[in-house]
């Protein structure tokens, strides 16, 4: 699988990284850090379900060229993290997985210069489909509350799960405005030397 970020002609109407992404050293570290980030903030464990791994998704599917490659970032830093959280329900695990994977597919419809309510939007939406996914995941594995396997059991399901979606909410949100915040800076604090030094 090639190194490859995505990159637009000056003509396109999408505006592109300003940084050089035909370089695989810098895409490399660009994803070791995305997953190292993400992976780390598992680790640290802020709070119940706060975490960048959704995050670096979003910006990861926004960068990459490659498709599988931004998947790879949400995918890499949950495999990284939980060698050192373990296991749980399969079922649930395949869910939370499959969740993360959505940010780094839905990224690729942001760019890297989105305004503060798309990215909000987003973040929103990715965040809800997680909530949906898992806890649907929760409740038909038996997991968790133990809710029956019947509508009024997966309603008790999601509504004991709201504590953790608000939680899960405010985490994406600040993790994706500083994350593309704090690229948006580094693209222009780049872009600044190198016309400095033109």
């Amino acid at each position: 699988m090639p190194l490859t970020a995505r990159s637009t002609p000056a003509t396109s109407t999408r505006a592109s990284t300003p940084l050089d992404f035909d370089r695989p050293l810098l895409i490399s570290a660009v994803f070791v850090g995305l997953v190292a980030l993400a992976a780390s903030s598992r680790l640290i464990n802020i709070a119940p379900n706060v975490a960048a791994v959704a995050a670096a998704g979003l910006l990861a599917g926004a960068l990459f060229r490659s498709r599988t490659l931004a998947v790879c970032v949400p995918i890499c830093a949950m495999l990284l993290s939980d060698v050192f959280i373990g296991s749980y329900a399969p079922l649930v695990m395949a869910a939370v997985y499959t969740g993360l994977t959505l940010p780094a597919l839905v990224g690729r419809w942001l760019h890297v210069r989105s305004g503060p309510a798309r990215l909000l939007a987003t973040a929103v939406g990715c965040s809800t489909a997680f909530f949906l996914l898992t806890n649907l995941a929760v409740w038909f594995s038996g997991t968790g509350v133990g809710a029956p396997r019947s509508l009024d059991g997966l309603i008790a399901c999601y509504a004991a799960a709201v504590p953790f979606y608000r939680l899960t909410l405010m985490g994406d949100v600040a993790f994706t405005l500083t994350l593309f915040g704090a690229w948006a800076l580094l693209s222009h604090a780049i872009m600044a030397r190198r016309g400095l030094a033109a």
